[in-house]
């Protein structure tokens, strides 16, 4: 066998190599993240298919669970097959992944979300197109998707005694406890949901 014909099986052998041997599903990307955080990534897929006319609208209102929750109107298997569909029509050329990002963003900001939650979604999808393997190179992706300002907001005074008092009218007996602690304590909210009653 000649040199050449050696460097060419040689060269074969590399690209095999570097093609992906493993697929990179929705659900396994899902999967990356803790139980909580899971359902925020199926939820925020969940506006980049209805963005995209794919799925309809996620629904509000009477569709919350005991703790106040979103409850979505999809089974989660059907929302993570619906975006392997999208992944799959992207490879195939049907559709522009960061049009896709941008339709997203759009329908969001007409649906009068928060620019933070916007800007998580947005974050949520570019790291999933470069998750599947779509030989995207994420600076440029990035660049091709619409920004989405992140806005800060501090109150700077205490609120008054009518603020706290409607406050705590207007809530059950979890949450006044919990407002009750934070506004006589002035604690954060991560030390007092750590807090324990003592046995002794």
């Amino acid at each position: 066998m000649s040199p050449v014909r050696k460097e060419s099986i040689f060269s074969q052998r590399i690209i095999a190599d570097h093609k992906p041997r493993f697929s990179r599903s929705a659900a396994k990307f899902a999967s990356l993240s803790a139980r909580d955080f899971r359902r925020v990534k199926v939820s925020e897929l969940l506006y980049w298919l209805a963005a995209n006319k794919i799925l309809k609208r996620p629904r509000y209102g009477p569709g919350r669970d005991s703790e106040g929750r979103l409850v979505m109107h999809y089974d989660e298997n059907r929302i993570l097959d619906e975006a392997d569909g999208m992944i799959q029509r992207i490879k195939r050329g049907e559709l522009d992944p960061a049009d896709s990002a941008n339709h997203m963003v759009d329908y969001m900001r007409e649906s009068r979300l928060a620019n933070n939650t916007i800007l998580m979604a947005r974050h949520t999808i570019l790291r999933f197109l470069r998750y599947s393997r779509l030989g995207l190179d994420y600076y440029d992706l990035n660049l091709a998707v619409k920004k989405v300002p992140r806005v800060w907001e501090n109150l700077k005074r205490t609120p008054t005694r009518e603020e706290v008092m409607s406050i705590l009218l207007a809530c059950d007996l979890r949450i006044k406890t919990l407002f009750s602690m934070l506004i006589s304590t002035g604690a954060r909210m991560g030390g007092i949901l750590t807090a324990r009653k003592d046995r002794d």
